[in-house]
């Protein structure tokens, strides 16, 4: 219900916000939560979005996945900030030292890819993510790894910074 109502906001309620921040205050709570990992946030270009509680969200499971199927004492995930090079959308970028993705798990983030009783993911945590973006306008890709670390992408529209009222 929580997930429901997350993604079902009225896009008025949203709040713009320098996305370095915005991604520094879900990390302050999961490095508590998780005093072992180490959570960078790296910002190569400053970027502002319309966001609500859906950001969080989709923020908050990637980077807790990352810590949570580490396969390490004290994981590191790595999140950088900048501009798209191909679209000018916001490019979030969020890499894990853990093992791949099990392909199942991707083959049901696939709009294309019918769910069956034997062809189906086991958990709902890429599904929420996907849809979180999307309630922003945005889109979710992921890059599995080979042996060691995932990339998740999170891509958002760009906005102009808030106008200084001073």
């Amino acid at each position: 219900k929580q997930i429901e109502g997350t993604i079902t906001t009225d896009s008025t309620a949203r709040t713009r916000r320098s996305v370095k921040t915005a991604i520094e205050d879900v990390a302050v709570g999961i490095r508590a939560a998780s005093p072992a990992a180490t959570v960078r946030v790296i910002e190569h270009t400053p970027l502002w979005v319309d966001i609500d509680e859906a950001f969080d969200h989709a923020i908050r499971h990637a980077v807790e996945n990352g810590i949570e199927h580490a396969d390490r004492d004290s994981p590191t995930v790595t999140v950088e900030i900048d501009e798209s090079p191909n679209t000018g959308r916001v490019e979030i970028r969020i890499d894990d030292e853990g093992p791949p993705i099990p392909s199942m798990e991707l083959y049901a983030l696939d709009d294309h890819q019918a769910t069956t009783p034997t062809c189906h993911g086991s958990g709902c945590g890429l599904f929420v993510m996907k849809w979180c973006l999307e309630s922003l306008g945005g889109e979710l890709r992921i890059e599995p790894a080979t042996s060691r670390g995932n990339t998740v992408y999170c891509y958002l529209p760009s906005q102009s910074p808030p106008e200084n009222k001073n």
